[in-house]
């Protein structure tokens, strides 16, 4: 997610992450906006992710989710 934000650094730990979205996501642009978007998205389908492995026993695979990550936020951007 983060070279299709045109982001290119090596993540690093939870409170980094937060810390570099906070200050990546200020302002009302539309980028800012974007990467707002997309920080919500990939939070909420890794937390999908995670209860399905748990809860159901079965998992996806890292394209896919990136995939589920991509067309939810195409479809938020263009309703």
């Amino acid at each position: 997610m983060l070279k299709r934000l045109q982001w290119h650094r090596v993540p690093g730990t939870w409170l980094e992450e937060i810390g570099f979205m906070i200050e990546k996501c200020r302002g009302k642009s539309f980028k800012g906006k974007l990467s707002r978007l997309a920080f919500c998205v990939v939070i909420y389908h890794v937390w999908i992710e995670h209860n399905n492995r748990i809860f159901k026993g079965r998992s996806c695979d890292v394209e896919a989710i990136f995939s589920f990550c991509v067309n939810s936020i195409r479809d938020k951007v263009y309703s």
